[in-house]
């Protein structure tokens, strides 16, 4: 157990080591300040898609707009601090994730190699906070809770894997084929069982489907109250 935690402080301190320096620059990429605009924008009152026109999804405008409760003059301070704890977030979610999956601790393997990887490729579009960096962590819990599924068959981690791939969907579109694999896998499985069950699978699909657009209809109803 111990040896578990430190292998977990020691990815932990080798993501903030390599990160922590990027958090006091101003601006790492073009996405970051338009996301920045578009945020400062709506805390000014202004409402996305109606006032402000920008194209992408709204939960990263989401997170920009806490950032700015820590961002210091028009430094991006906030918003990179969030972005650190979230490569944490996912890196801890990983290990979970591959230690399940694996066992005899492969998840520190999935851990360090995310930790390395995920920086180490055009590195300031990496290291900044963007879309494609926030809808991993969604990602990669959904991942897990299929993984669940797939060893419980409780279809409740089903719900939660679809629920999870339609959040990283309000991140960034490209969430969506995320949530075909997980339907797709569901129905093989069922016709290579031997309690094949037509109400089931309907019901089981339906909730699956139910999943991933609640987080989508969420947001089209309160667009839509706001006009």
């Amino acid at each position: 157990m111990k040896k578990n935690i430190l292998l977990i402080l020691v990815i932990i301190l080798l993501t903030g080591f390599l990160r922590l320096p990027y958090v006091y620059e101003k601006i790492l990429n073009p996405d970051e300040a338009t996301y920045a605009v578009v945020a400062r924008e709506i805390l000014n009152g202004k409402l996305i898609y109606r006032d402000i026109i920008d194209m992408k999804p709204p939960f990263g405008h989401i997170l920009f707009m806490l950032g700015e409760i820590f961002n210091k003059g028009n430094s991006l301070f906030g918003i990179h601090l969030i972005g650190l704890f979230w490569v944490i977030l996912t890196t801890i979610v990983l290990i979970k994730t591959g230690n399940y999956i694996y066992g005899n601790s492969k998840g520190y393997i999935t851990g360090f190699l995310y930790t390395i990887f995920s920086m180490s490729y055009y590195s300031y579009d990496m290291v900044a906070v963007n879309l494609e960096l926030l809808m991993v962590l969604p990602l990669s819990l959904s991942f897990l809770f299929f993984s669940y599924y797939l060893v419980k068959k409780n279809t409740n981690y089903l719900f939660l894997s679809a629920l999870m791939t339609g959040l990283s969907f309000l991140f960034k579109q490209t969430g969506i084929y995320n949530f075909f694999p997980i339907l797709l896998i569901y129905w093989f499985i069922i016709y290579k069982s031997k309690k094949f069950s037509l109400k089931e699978v309907i019901n089981t699909s339906f909730l699956t489907i139910s999943g991933f657009l609640l987080p989508f209809l969420i947001s089209l109803i309160f667009f839509t109250l706001k006009g």
